[in-house]
């Protein structure tokens, strides 16, 4: 009898592991996107829960905080010292900086994208934004579960002199058929006759986990027929988040306009890039912060 028992085990084992475990659904939604039961929220500021409101609502919300210092911080020792040559050589031996560019032969450069970094966690810095607890208490009510850093810091910069062809962000599609959440610092200020993102406002309230590879099946007309469309534009320092996941936008290009971003994802653990040379132990401002906030942390810097 315990051999017959064994066996269905075993057999249950295997047909999980192969058949079950490997599925979209599964990966995506049971796995990384179902509530945590136990714990399905953690106390948030009356302010940061009408954000939250709002956010559940829309897919969208500009944060309740802004980030001048910041900005003008991101601006002048990064973007500008990266296009002067002046940022510091063994950063990038380290793995601390890594030249998206570069390293990928121009690709992004001949499609508006002058600017592509990946940044290590370790800049003292960025700690008022990434350990915000009113941006950490909204990220995990509304997935109902922890939330973690998905990439390391991604600071981009558009800029369109001329048409570009073959980008594919410009058009309508969701993020890699996951659900993630993307937030977004500018770090100068944008209008809607500048380079910004459109977000169909609603769209994300249908679960779709299931990837959108063909980002051509997706008609500009059918999005903005269905759904009020919302401009991410916004002054130097501003934050915006959005579910990038669920919820269809797009890249609209102006010509002879600038954009800088300052750009992470969030997920519930799944599909995390380990590319810069980060540890925890690395992040020193971490060390006095709550659970909550350090597990943010925890999976893009193991």
């Amino acid at each position: 009898m315990r051999a017959i028992i064994s066996s269905i085990k075993n057999k249950t084992k295997e047909i999980f592991k192969n058949k079950i475990a490997r599925t979209l659904f599964y990966r995506d939604v049971l796995r990384y996107n179902f509530p945590n039961l136990l714990k399905s929220s953690v106390p948030i500021s009356s302010e940061a829960e009408k954000c939250l409101s709002e956010f559940r609502k829309n897919g969208y919300i500009t944060f309740i905080h802004k980030f001048e210092e910041l900005a003008d911080y991101i601006d002048k020792e990064y973007f500008i010292k990266y296009e002067q040559n002046q940022l510091d050589e063994n950063l990038f031996k380290q793995k601390r900086i890594i030249d998206l560019n570069a390293r990928d032969g121009d690709k992004y450069r001949r499609t508006g994208l002058e600017t592509s970094l990946y940044i290590s966690y370790r800049d003292p810095m960025f700690e008022q934004l990434l350990c915000n607890k009113d941006l950490a208490s909204l990220l995990y009510n509304y997935f109902k579960r922890q939330p973690y850093y998905r990439n390391p810091v991604h600071l981009t910069k558009d800029s369109f002199s001329r048409e570009i062809i073959g980008r594919t962000s410009s058009k309508y599609h969701l993020d890699g058929g996951f659900h993630q959440l993307t937030i977004i610092l500018s770090v100068n200020d944008t209008e809607e006759n500048d380079t910004h993102t459109k977000y169909a406002s609603g769209s994300h309230k249908k679960y779709r986990y299931k990837s959108v590879a063909d980002r051509d099946s997706i008609s500009e007309s059918w999005v903005e027929q269905n759904w009020p469309i919302t401009r991410i534009v916004g002054k130097k320092g501003s934050v915006h988040v959005f579910d990038a996941g669920n919820g269809f936008h797009k890249l609209s290009e102006q010509l002879n306009s600038t954009r800088k971003l300052f750009f992470i994802n969030v997920t519930c653990g799944s599909h995390i890039q380990l590319a810069v040379n980060d540890k925890l132990e690395d992040i020193a401002y971490l060390k006095d912060k709550p659970l909550l906030i350090q597990n943010m942390f925890k999976k893009v810097c193991a």
